[in-house]
């Protein structure tokens, strides 16, 4: 999981940058989405027949690893890959799709931290 996530922050900076990403970070995720390989299904709902991809169940966490490289490799080829950004906070290394064009952190939390500090940097430069 840790090899994956290190693997994929490459991979989103290298397409944030519209750079080339380094071939190990590559060879991860092609290596997780090959550790468990969906076999296409056939799903009937009430809305009809519709194609569903099952994960291999014999490994659980290589399915489960497989289902978030997947998603990931969506989100790099998919319309949205051109919102994907990485959060402007100090010390945060979360990945998210800039959905506003003034947004810069992943979440309210990252951004109260930044403007908190910028208070405090401002406070301790005007007292003596």
């Amino acid at each position: 999981l840790r090899a994956l996530r290190e693997a994929l922050r490459a991979l989103f900076a290298a397409r944030a940058a519209g750079t080339r990403p380094p071939a190990d970070a590559l060879d991860t995720l092609n290596a997780t989405l090959a550790a468990a390989p969906a076999t296409p299904r056939l799903a009937w709902t009430a809305d009809g027949p519709r194609r569903a991809d099952v994960p291999d169940s014999g490994n659980p966490a290589a399915a489960a690893l497989s289902q978030l490289a997947e998603d990931a490799t969506d989100l790099l080829t998919g319309a949205d890959a051109d919102l994907l950004t990485e959060c402007a906070a100090q010390g945060c290394a979360r990945w998210f799709l800039r959905s506003h064009g003034a947004r810069r952190w992943c979440t309210t939390k990252c951004g109260n931290r930044v403007r908190a500090a910028r208070a405090y940097a401002a406070r301790k430069a005007g007292s003596p």
